[in-house]
Formats: C-alpha cells, structure tokens, sequence
C-alpha cells in the first residue's frame, strides 16, 4: 500500500514540471493517508448490524426461559435459551447468536442487577439512545415530538 504513491510520486516527477508535480504529489500522499487511516479504522471496529452485533446486548425476557422462551432486543421478539431458568421481565445478556434449523437463537444469561445500565437498556425500552436521540422505534421523541 506504502508503494503505490511513491511510485506514482516518481511518475509526476518524471513527466511533469516540478511546480505541477510537486502539489500533485503531495495531494497523493495525503490522500494515501487518509484512505489507508480509513481502512484501518474499518477493521478494529466490531460490527454494527447483523447477529455478530447483539452478542453482548441487553434484552428483557418476555416469557419465562426454561431453559427456552422470547426476549425481546431493540424492539423484536428473538426465541432465546438459558442454562438457568430466567423469569419473565428479567434483564438478561446476550451471549452468543447460534444458526439452527429452526432459525436463530439467542443464548442468554442472566444480568446481576447491582450491575451499572449499558446504552442497550435504552434501546430495549424504546427510549432514545445518547448517540441518536432516536428511540428504537425510529420515532423522534421529547421536546420535538407532536402529538396529534
């Protein structure tokens, strides 16, 4: 990736006057910079979209886990199973997001409630999350919200 500019670098040194070539060359590197930072920073973050996205998450079981049942994540219902039973409106974490026959299924555990919220309880619930100031339904809530 590092070679490509120099090697373009020397391509307008030797085809072009030295006050044409000498922005251009400059406007390559900063742009080899940018895209190389931008590639970089795509592969250290986690996904955002998808099931490899909920391993982690906060979601509320909506039926009782024994050791199978409903939670219910950002707005939709997932079939889910427990090692240990969980009672019906337990907070729980999502472990992991398993492919079967069936479809999807969340394996969850139990959250200690003594444990300080995450972002995701906001997005269970439906309120608006910090970063969007979007509840999870999509709609604009607070102050800016009209009723009827």
């Amino acid at each position: 990736m590092f070679l490509v500019p120099v090697i373009l670098s020397a391509a307008l040194f030797m085809y072009l006057p030295r006050t044409i070539a000498a922005p251009l060359c400059l406007a390559v590197g900063v742009a080899s910079w940018y895209a190389r930072r931008a590639v970089v920073r795509s592969v250290q973050f986690a996904p955002q979209t998808g099931i490899e996205s909920m391993a982690g998450g906060s979601a509320v079981a909506v039926t009782p886990l024994t050791p199978e049942g409903v939670i219910r994540y950002r707005g939709e219902l997932w079939r889910s199973v427990s090692a240990a039973p969980i009672e019906q409106g337990t907070r729980v974490r999502i472990v992991r997001v398993e492919r079967a026959l069936g479809g999807l299924t969340a394996v969850v555990e139990r959250v200690d409630p003594s444990l300080a919220r995450d972002a995701g309880d906001d997005a269970v619930r439906g309120r608006p999350t910090p970063a969007s100031g979007r509840s999870a339904g999509g709609g604009v809530t607070g102050p800016d919200r009209r009723d009827g």
